[in-house]
């Protein structure tokens, strides 16, 4: 595809803004410390990023 541009700075940076912003919500000391606290409440995580609760 002429004029196309990889955009893999801009994926990556997406990324790493909402991993920022899903571990500032956590009660945790710690980026490593929050990885391991929102696999045991992942419906924290699933509020955060609008994904509706199940009944």
């Amino acid at each position: 595809m002429p004029g196309a541009r990889w955009r893999g700075p801009q994926v990556l940076a997406a990324f790493r803004n909402a991993a920022v912003h899903l571990f500032a919500t956590v009660p945790a000391k710690s980026c490593a410390e929050a990885i391991g606290w929102l696999p045991v409440y992942p419906e924290h995580a699933h509020e955060i990023i609008g994904i509706p609760q199940r009944e």
